[in-house]
């Protein structure tokens, strides 16, 4: 984009601090040469960012799913064993 940044339209600066945002928030590198770019850019951007989302959600969705399965073997040995205990049945059973 052409001139100083405290030069251009209240809507471009804003559009431009929007687009820096998002590219601190997902690391990229990417200059803009005019309006039209700075858009669609914006929402590539915006894209990727949500897809990353998803990404990560689901990943943290999975390992929770799979300490959920252990956490509810574990309570069934638990209980086992102490229906072991309750019953006095010999150790080496």
């Amino acid at each position: 984009m052409q001139g100083g940044f405290y030069q251009q339209a209240t809507k471009d600066q804003y559009a431009l601090s929007f687009y820096n945002a998002i590219l601190v928030l997902t690391g990229n590198d990417i200059g803009p040469l005019n309006r039209k770019l700075l858009y669609l850019d914006m929402v590539l951007l915006i894209c990727g960012a949500l897809m990353n989302a998803n990404i990560f959600g689901t990943i943290a969705n999975i390992f929770q799913s799979i300490n959920r399965k252990a956490q509810r073997f574990q309570e069934q040995i638990d209980v086992a064993n102490t229906s072991m205990k309750n019953m006095k049945l010999p150790e080496h059973l």
